[in-house]
């Protein structure tokens, strides 16, 4: 017997309820993990606001004399970024219901079908994340890692470097050079902010390849993980209070330091990975969904961040 466009539906809809669905967008990439997991999501708008704290202290030291600075200071900004898009695709036709017979094999393909859209959509954002520098040509991509760690006075959430400091990255280099744990130890302290303990780097994030190189420069019995991380199937080592993380999209010879508590994934509240109802051409034997997410990277300091580029 054929599947029906409701069966088909609540064969999906028992698999996204089961409790597995949602976590397999943060298997994988260790960022979406981190960021999307927090689950912050907007309600929609033409534009994500993120709102930013860039005042400088005005009062100090006194005596029963002197008179205080009672002046008002703007001391609140807003950064402005678009919403980048994404979708990927399911469809079930004929040939599936031929080749697979039997209720119980038709509800496996669809899971599996279901698992590989997950995993494939998540892949999508993972490369835009490392690579993309910009909304692209239709406006929809997220701004990655580049755009968001950059000394160029070109605007970033409609802002220009120019007119706020902290709007360009902790460091940027492109120098090439051997890894070292000095090296790791620059990068970070360029990064740093402030004096609060969140004002350092949270994590460092390079390639399989230099964290191999990590690994072989730790002493054997300090090679902690951060267990949340391992638990989560990242392989890790802490410098200096930090998770070191290896990411297979990272691109070749990138090693970056990131401040979590500066950045964010905000995902719209209707479009956090929907999967839209099944759907049947009337010209076709077949039946298509998709599953969507709407939202985008945004961040309150590019200063809190940085990354080298030519490690070996």
């Amino acid at each position: 017997m054929a599947l029906t466009e409701t069966e088909l539906n609540a064969v999906s809809d028992v698999y996204w309820q089961s409790g597995g669905a949602v976590d397999q967008y943060f298997k994988g990439n260790v960022l979406m993990y981190r960021l999307l997991k927090k689950g912050n999501k907007y309600p929609g708008g033409k534009k994500i606001k993120q709102i930013l704290e860039y005042g400088e202290p005005h009062g100090g030291s006194f005596n029963s004399q002197s008179t205080f600075d009672t002046n008002k200071y703007e001391e609140f900004t807003a950064a402005f970024f678009k919403a980048g898009y994404y979708y990927e695709p399911i469809t079930y036709d004929i040939d599936d219901e031929v080749e697979n017979a039997g209720d119980a094999q038709k509800v496996d393909l669809i899971t599996s079908k279901l698992k590989s859209a997950q995993k494939k959509i998540r892949s999508k954002m993972a490369d835009d994340l490392y690579a993309s520098t910009g909304y692209g040509s239709t406006g929809r991509k997220i701004l990655g890692l580049l755009a968001m760690i950059s000394t160029a006075t070109t605007s970033y959430g409609e802002i220009s470097s120019t007119d706020l400091p902290e709007w360009t990255a902790g460091t940027v280099s492109s120098s090439a050079a051997s890894l070292t744990l000095n090296k790791l130890r620059t990068l970070s302290t360029a990064c740093v902010v402030g004096d609060d303990p969140g004002d350092e780097p949270t994590i460092m994030v390079t390639t399989r390849t230099l964290m191999d190189v990590v690994k072989s420069q730790t002493l054997p019995h300090l090679k902690l993980e951060n267990s949340d991380l391992a638990d989560f199937g990242f392989k890790n080592v802490i410098f200096e209070g930090k998770p070191v993380v290896a990411d297979y999209k990272c691109p070749s010879g990138y090693m970056f330091a990131l401040n979590e508590n500066y950045m964010d994934f905000k995902s719209h509240s209707s479009f956090f990975f929907k999967r839209e109802p099944w759907m049947r051409p009337t010209n076709a034997y077949k039946f298509t969904s998709q599953i969507i997410w709407v939202g985008q990277m945004v961040c309150k300091r590019r200063n809190a961040h940085g990354y080298y580029s030519s490690l070996s």
